[in-house]
Formats: structure tokens, C-alpha cells, sequence
């Protein structure tokens, strides 16, 4: 006597959820005997964020689907995006890696602020800092990027009556200690990464008056890049006036060094001023 096998064919389908540069292929086929896919399609990509692999829900949920997932019926995963976050040394926190992009913004809130764009290349404006947001817009989109995520959000938000609980997994502004930290880098120069600050930031002196795409410069010691210059960035402090720190495209080098503080009202807003987010490690 001989064994009987049924014949099978199973569709995976590929969800990548918003790519600017779409997956392809959109499906694989798995036909007897084969129980896996095999290999993988071409990673999607899209700005602002990293591709963090395939899962069987969506935002990351469920459980990983890879090349070698045994697949036993018709299925669809979906591309798990994140951000650059740097794991601070010696702290439970960790930072993006650059400045808040304006694609990202737009991404997780669905507009633009940015004074700083139109420019000739496209790819100058979307990987330039977002700019030009109040507190309020800053807090609003860690809650947004959170839920985008799949985090727990920070704040709790009523119009202008801010509260914040830092034990939950979502992204918020950092407080002034955390931002000197992690811009120091480790190390004791005067900006973010050097004593020679045209290796580092864009300032007066360099930055042809607009902000630049992040991650042009040299970083600092943790690898955060434009910690000094570009856009100050906001920080919060449960203050009425909050920090805002870094330094920016129009500032001289002094409003770029690691300790220099300024504070502003949380409604103010300009081409100088952005956000990098934190989270707990």
C-alpha cells in the first residue's frame, strides 16, 4: 500500500503597511510538499522608519512570520515599523537617534508645520528636522507615535492641561537632565560630539540660514546625531516656559553647546524649533 498525500497551495499575502517603496512581491505561494515560503520578498522601505520584519498582526502584534514559518493555510503578515531609538548608557531611557524628520511627522500626524521646505529635492525636506510645532504639538505627536507603535501613551491630554505618567511604554519629550545627558555623549567636549563645532552641528556660521537633512554631521559619542544645531529641540520639565535645547540653524556657536538653556512658552513655535523623543529601554 502507498501513502496518499492531499495537494495543497497556500497564498501569503504581504501587508507593508504604507511604504513609500512598496514590497515586492505582494504574495508568495506555497505548494506540496513545501511548508515554508522559502525566502523572503524585497524588504519594503519607508522614510522615517525602519523595517522590523514581518508579523502575523498588524503594528508588530502577533508572532514573527520569517522564511522559514511553517505556513499551513492562506495567511497575510505585515511589515513591523519602528524608529531609531539609542539605548542610553547608565540610564533607563532611550533617544532617537536624530531629530524629528518632517516625513516622520507628517506620517503620524498627517501634515507638515515646517516653514523650512520647498525645496529643489524633495528628499532635502522630508529628512530635514520637523520644525515649527509648539510644546503642545510636540507632546501630541508622542502620543500619536505611540499609538502608531503600539505603546502605551505618555501624556494625557485636556487643550492645554498636560499631565504625563512616565511608567508607561510610549514616547514623550525628554527633561532637560536627560537631553544634557545624552548630548554630552559620554564625553566632555564643548557641543555634541566635539570642540570643533562645524564637525557637528549646523549653526550661523554654516547652515546658509535653513536647517539641514539630520544625520549629515559627525555624532556624538552615544552615536546621537545634531544634538547640537539644526533646530533647538524641546524638552519638558512640567514647567509653565519650557527648556529648549541645542542650539539651531540661525544661533551662533555659543546657543550650540551642551550646556547652554534657553526657555520659551509651550505655544511658541518657529523655523528653528523641533523634537527628538525618549522611551523607556
Amino acid at each position: 500500500v502507498f501513502a496518499k498525500w492531499d495537494d495543497y497551495s497556500y497564498t501569503v499575502n504581504f501587508d507593508d503597511q504604507g511604504a513609500t517603496t512598496p514590497v515586492s512581491p505582494t504574495s508568495k505561494t506555497v505548494n506540496s510538499p513545501a511548508t515554508t515560503v522559502g525566502s523572503l520578498p524585497t524588504a519594503p522601505q519607508r522614510t522615517g522608519f525602519i523595517f522590523d520584519g514581518w508579523y502575523t498582526s498588524p503594528k508588530g502584534a502577533g508572532t514573527a512570520f520569517t522564511a522559514g514559518t511553517t505556513v499551513n493555510g492562506n495567511i497575510t503578515v505585515y511589515a513591523k515599523w519602528s524608529v531609531d531609538m539609542v539605548a542610553i548608557p547608565s540610564k533607563t531611557y532611550k533617544m532617537l537617534r536624530t531629530e524629528v524628520t518632517q516625513a516622520l511627522y507628517e506620517a503620524i500626524m498627517g501634515t507638515n508645520p515646517s516653514q523650512q521646505k520647498g525645496r529643489l529635492n524633495p528628499l532635502d525636506d522630508y529628512n530635514s528636522p520637523v520644525e515649527n510645532i509648539t510644546w503642545y504639538d510636540a507632546v501630541a505627536f508622542c502620543n500619536a507615535l505611540s499609538t502608531y507603535l503600539g505603546l502605551t501613551p505618555v501624556y494625557t491630554i485636556n487643550g492645554e492641561d498636560v499631565t504625563q505618567d512616565t511608567s508607561k511604554s510610549g514616547f514623550r519629550l525628554p527633561t532637560k537632565e536627560e537631553w544634557q545627558y545624552a548630548a554630552a555623549g559620554g564625553e566632555a567636549y564643548t557641543y555634541a560630539g566635539s570642540n570643533t563645532i562645524d564637525d557637528v552641528a549646523w549653526y550661523h556660521d554654516n547652515a546658509g540660514g535653513s536647517t539641514h537633512p539630520v544625520g549629515q554631521k559627525e555624532p556624538n559619542g552615544y552615536g546621537l546625531y545634531d544634538m547640537s544645531g539644526n533646530v533647538d529641540e524641546w524638552c519638558s520639565d512640567e514647567r509653565a516656559w519650557e527648556y529648549m535645547l541645542g542650539g539651531d540653524y540661525y544661533d551662533d556657536a555659543e546657543k550650540c553647546e551642551v550646556l547652554y538653556e534657553t526657555y520659551n512658552p509651550r505655544n511658541t513655535k518657529g523655523s528653528n524649533l523641533g523634537i527628538r523623543v525618549v522611551c523607556k529601554q
